[in-house]
């Protein structure tokens, strides 16, 4: 584990997966620990997919890889490539080994920057190849909910949204949707909500969440820039923790299998071209 740590939060990022594994506060643990009755993770990295694809592979170039829900980076050792007081970078390139699941190659960094009670992540996705790369970037941080019930926290959005929910079968956008929110900014979080799998959300404005607690002055602020996909999920019958998740990627659709360069919420870099994004966490005891 490699840590960051200030007068506000102490962070802990294991190099497996380069996944963030810790925030203390105050001697309170805000990152969802893994638990495999549930949830054995903790906050993957979603790369090169986000969500599920299509029969669990990728089409490209006319020939189908092997490619597990979200991707494989969460699975592989990144290297350390900066460390600071308050900042650490985590590297991982392509190999012969992930061009036979993903024919690209890439250079991949995600950093964690410290600055006062807030968590900053970034991502920079670099195309080392020859040809036009294709991919779907994202996180999923899981918090701990320090009551351990759903229907003591609401999520505050920034904006009042109009929005629906794009429905799951098996992982896979089905294509329909349901409301969520309706001239609102505020959800209620039930248990039931997640009776349909994640809360996916296509159409959002806002680019700040509030997770509020009815009870405390908790609460735990995300924000991010040109993140055009939203998820939130807890796990069936599970009220320990919540995911709220921003995407540069979707899950992929019921159907039949398309190509990669087809595939909604896909991101294309040219060769030696750049892909940079970040988001960040605040956290409020």
């Amino acid at each position: 584990m490699k840590s960051l740590s200030n007068e506000f939060l102490t962070v802990g990022v294991s190099p497996s997966g380069a996944e963030l594994k810790s925030i203390v506060q105050n001697g309170y643990e805000h990152i969802w620990q893994g638990d495999e009755k549930y949830w054995a993770r903790s906050a993957p990295i979603l790369f090169p997919v986000v969500g599920k694809p299509f029969n669990n592979e990728i089409l490209v170039n006319g020939k189908k890889y092997p490619m597990p829900q979200h991707g494989f980076a969460r699975d592989m050792n990144f290297e350390v490539v900066e460390k600071s007081e308050n900042k650490m970078v985590f590297r991982l390139q392509s190999t012969e080994e992930t061009q036979k699941k993903y024919p690209f190659r890439f250079d991949l960094q995600l950093s964690y920057t410290l600055i006062g009670n807030t968590v900053e992540c970034g991502y920079e996705v670099l195309n080392t190849g020859n040809e036009n790369m294709y991919f779907s970037i994202g996180a999923h941080p899981g918090f701990n909910l320090p009551s351990k019930k759903l229907s003591d926290y609401y999520i505050e959005f920034e904006k009042k949204e109009n929005s629906k929910r794009s429905l799951l079968n098996d992982g896979l956008l089905n294509g329909k949707t349901e409301p969520v929110l309706q001239n609102s900014k505020r959800l209620d979080l039930t248990n039931e909500l997640f009776g349909k799998d994640a809360i996916v959300f296509k159409d959002i404005m806002s680019e700040k969440i509030s997770l509020c607690s009815k009870t405390s002055s908790f609460k735990i602020e995300m924000s991010w820039k040109d993140f055009p996909y939203f998820g939130i999920w807890c796990k069936k019958n599970c009220e320990e923790f919540i995911c709220l998740e921003p995407w540069c990627g979707i899950a992929g659709s019921t159907g039949s299998q398309i190509p990669i360069e087809e595939k909604e919420g896909i991101n294309k870099l040219l060769p030696d071209e750049k892909f940079e994004r970040k988001y960040s966490i605040s956290f409020y005891l």
